[in-house]
């Protein structure tokens, strides 16, 4: 019922922000999105992540942005485009979670993950986890966290 509701908001005639229904779908995907953005790309002190979405008013096409913030800086990790907001975010994120279970294939329950776990390759457009370990798994068991800094 929800899909149906959606698509039937006319992004042609007004602001998708008018949509309540749109605006949770985004915000919703979003926050789907930062514990894969945390395992993939770190989770340092002072890092943050965010999906920023902006429309072009001539083409009615949206593009969905991952930023990771750091140090009074922003860097453009991954981009998705479509004429749906809540479809270039569901995208970005789908993408997100694809790359994430490359990590739980590699690494088993234990083990303790430091820093990013790799990058996307310009050439192929895959992302690819770094050939060196980066579990830095401690003795004892798997689910105590005493171990983390």
């Amino acid at each position: 019922e929800l899909a149906m509701q959606a698509a039937s908001v006319d992004l042609s005639s007004t602001s998708w922000l008018d949509s309540s229904i749109l605006v949770e779908k985004v915000n919703n995907l979003k926050e789907i999105s930062l514990g894969n953005c945390r395992l993939l790309y770190g989770s340092e002190r002072g890092k943050f992540y965010d999906i920023v979405i902006g429309e072009d008013e001539k083409t009615k096409s949206f593009g969905a942005v991952l930023t990771c913030n750091q140090d009074n800086q922003t860097k453009l990790l991954r981009t998705s485009t479509s004429n749906c907001p809540v479809n270039a975010v569901r995208n970005l994120v789908s993408d997100l979670q694809k790359d994430t279970a490359k990590l739980f294939l590699k690494y088993g329950v234990g083990s303790q993950l430091e820093g990013q776990q790799g990058y996307t390759d310009k050439d192929t457009g895959e992302f690819q986890l770094w050939g060196t370990a980066y579990d830095k798994r401690r003795n004892g068991p798997d689910d105590d966290t005493m171990g983390l800094v």
